[in-house]
């Protein structure tokens, strides 16, 4: 069982139409509701997050070609899912352009001195490429899209023919469906990058199999251009 909690009283839980499986023992979905507005409890199939035992547990067995082309099944699945009118851009993506163009500081000194200190490492034609990126009003899109996918949303389900179960939550808005493509895809470089040697496959194995997943359930097949924009900003 995991427990989230609302980042900002204002920003609402998602809810979705989804009718738990009594006796709510166990299952692949997390279940929504209640009373309390800042807290929701998710029923999950297993107890620990997938990135925490790739982080702590070596010994893991992960077929990282298999996982990464569920994961692009089950996005296939929800971007072909409709998308409620009332839903606005992914939280965190807001957050991040916020705070990009200096809007999400609430005039706290440190936050201010640690962006100032960021953007002193970059160079003038990398911020200006990224706040375009960022300020692309095209960008935003209509599907309805997880909004935060990746390792440390999802776990392993054991009694699944699938294999993973992953979290949807809060976190959902509408967006460009690259926009979570995107999230692995970058999350796969990250993985690359840290990892010991040899332990994970390329990203370019990533994507693929990503991809290979993501043709067989979703409505349409990504543009090039904008996954590697999505990739870049996640």
């Amino acid at each position: 069982r995991w427990i989230r909690t609302a980042p900002d009283p204002r920003q609402k839980f998602a809810r979705m139409d989804i009718t738990p499986p009594a006796p709510l023992e166990s299952g692949s979905r997390f279940v929504i509701g209640g009373t309390d507005p800042s807290e929701r409890s998710y029923v999950l199939p297993g107890a620990t997050p997938m990135v925490e035992q790739l982080l702590t547990d070596p010994t893991t067995p992960f077929n990282w070609e298999d996982t990464y082309s569920q994961w692009g099944q089950l996005l296939g699945t929800l971007h072909a899912s409709p998308a409620p009118v009332e839903h606005e851009a992914p939280p965190a993506r807001t957050r991040v352009r916020r705070w990009w163009n200096g809007g999400d500081l609430h005039s706290d000194p440190w936050r201010v001195e640690s962006r100032a200190l960021f953007f002193d490492e970059l160079n003038t034609e990398c911020v200006s490429s990224l706040t375009e990126l960022f300020n692309d009003a095209r960008r935003d899109g209509n599907t309805l899209v997880h909004g935060w996918a990746g390792f440390g949303q999802s776990v392993f389900d054991r009694n699944s023919e699938n294999g993973i179960a992953a979290i949807l939550g809060e976190d959902i808005g509408v967006a460009n469906p690259e926009f979570d493509l995107g999230a692995l895809l970058a999350q796969s470089v990250e993985l690359a990058v840290f990892s010991p040697p040899g332990t994970m496959p390329q990203p370019s194995q990533c994507r693929a199999a990503l991809l290979h997943g993501y043709s067989a359930t979703a409505p349409r097949e990504p543009d090039a251009g904008e996954l590697n924009a999505s990739c870049i900003e996640n």
